[in-house]
């Protein structure tokens, strides 16, 4: 669709620069017969070698799930990131984001390796950059087949 490609918080964007990548992790969810109620939230920093560039991300991410049937789950999630891009170089500026995202959808469980979801993403983008910043409503529907040992 020519949009950029959408990375993850805490992911880089694939380039072949070397970096050394300090992360901190924290978790913690509680679990019931039919609901999942979790949190999470990270700190990375990321010192490239070439010393041009830095970036720091940090996220907090909220979440439940609820089992409605055997095969049908229920998820909502709201989520926090932030990111800053730190440079050296003066016709490379240094950039600063925060997102705040919410979800909510359906996953069905379709056979024992496969399922099928829809969800509906709001996603609200502030940036230090002029025009950088925007609001996005978003519908997903994914087919997801899992094989693993």
């Amino acid at each position: 669709a020519g949009e950029p490609a959408e990375i993850s918080p805490g992911e880089t964007t694939p380039s072949s620069s070397t970096f050394v990548s300090d992360t901190f992790r924290v978790g913690y969810d509680i679990e019931t017969k039919r609901s999942k109620l979790g949190a999470s939230a990270a700190y990375i920093l990321r010192e490239y070698q070439d010393s041009s560039r830095d970036q720091s991300t940090a996220w907090a991410r909220l979440f439940w799930d609820r089992r409605l049937s055997s095969v049908t789950t229920a998820n909502l999630s709201l989520m926090w990131n932030w990111q800053k891009n730190q440079r050296s170089l003066e016709e490379d500026p240094s950039t600063e984001y925060t997102y705040w995202t919410v979800t909510i959808g359906l996953t069905r469980k379709l056979s024992e390796h496969t399922d099928v979801g829809l969800w509906y993403r709001f996603r609200d983008r502030n940036s230090d950059t002029t025009g950088d910043s925007y609001r996005e409503n978003r519908v997903n529907l994914a087919l997801r087949a899992v094989w693993s040992d």
